[in-house]
């Protein structure tokens, strides 16, 4: 049996088409798939199921699955930390672009990555990619630095606790209007065929690839950022001051229940929840510096 792992969230509409003209005839495979367990006509033997994009290449890797298809910042994210994985990447597949930069705090010091190899302190790097941290610290030859693994909104950590973010972003504008500052483009991801190295010499998997990669669309051009100016016009944030109480709101789903408690209390807190995804509302109440996080992230 052959067993198949495909993305869901952003890669799942361009992956869904793509399947369907390489005539896979999948069941159920869109956003509004009440199964995760698909079928499909063309492997009729085949155990496909959908998954997180990111539990992807760790699930091909440990042999769970034979083949996926998953954004590279996560298959390089695994491969940072275990170079030497049973992950075998097969083809780009040529949709999915997406960016990932290296950013601080527009009133950060840092306006380009050589100025971290001259701080003194520690660097605090706070990203939702730790591995891709890791190796972007290492390979700078920062002399101190700490990694702080999120569940996301990274964005909302500087200045207060975090040096420098690695976020995924369209493209440097897209980091400035999260209000940061741009260093350098750390990473160019894009869905990804990858594959178990056991299973590519145990199992037949020819069909199955052999289907996908003819499909795949002429390579675009990779966008590649040789330098950013640091000269963007962002939104300034204020710095920790002594007296300020620091408030963190969760994100996702409860932040409905939050908001009914805090009216309750009569806080105003605008902009929360941010139809625009801000991180930073502000409150009625003066001395209060409020930030947005993910609650898994709260305890530390």
């Amino acid at each position: 049996m052959i067993r198949i792992a495909l993305p869901k969230g952003p890669l799942l509409g361009e992956t869904a088409e793509l399947l369907q003209n390489t005539g896979w005839g999948l069941d159920d495979y869109s956003k509004n798939a009440r199964l995760y367990r698909l079928k499909a006509e063309k492997f009729p033997g085949a155990q496909i199921k959908i998954l997180q994009d990111k539990d992807i290449p760790i699930q091909v890797s440990v042999g769970n699955y034979d083949v996926g298809i998953c954004s590279k910042e996560w298959v390089e994210e695994l491969a940072s930390r275990y170079p030497s994985s049973s992950l075998v990447k097969l083809k780009p597949l040529g949709y999915g672009g997406r960016l990932l930069f290296a950013a601080v705090s527009p009133d950060s010091s840092f306006n380009h990555v050589r100025d971290l190899l001259n701080c003194n302190k520690a660097i605090r790097i706070a990203s939702e990619y730790p591995n891709i941290a890791q190796s972007f610290a290492s390979s700078l030859r920062l002399r101190h630095f700490l990694i702080f693994p999120v569940w996301g909104g990274a964005e909302g950590y500087p200045p207060d606790d975090a040096d420098v973010v690695i976020i995924s972003a369209d493209n440097p504008e897209d980091v400035a209007r999260r209000g940061l500052k741009p260093l350098q483009q750390v990473l160019y991801s894009e869905a990804m065929l990858v594959a178990n190295r056991e299973s590519l010499m145990q199992k037949d998997l020819a069909g199955v690839i052999s289907s996908v990669i003819p499909e795949i669309k002429a390579e675009k051009a990779k966008p590649v950022i040789e330098k950013i100016s640091p000269h963007y016009t962002l939104p300034r944030t204020s710095t920790q001051d002594a007296g300020i109480v620091r408030l963190a709101l969760p994100d996702g789903h409860q932040q409905a229940h939050v908001k009914k408690i805090l009216d309750r209390a009569g806080i105003e807190i605008s902009d929360y929840p941010s139809s625009t995804g801000k991180r930073r509302p502000t409150s009625n109440i003066e001395g209060i510096s409020i930030k947005v996080i993910r609650p898994q992230d709260m305890p530390l």
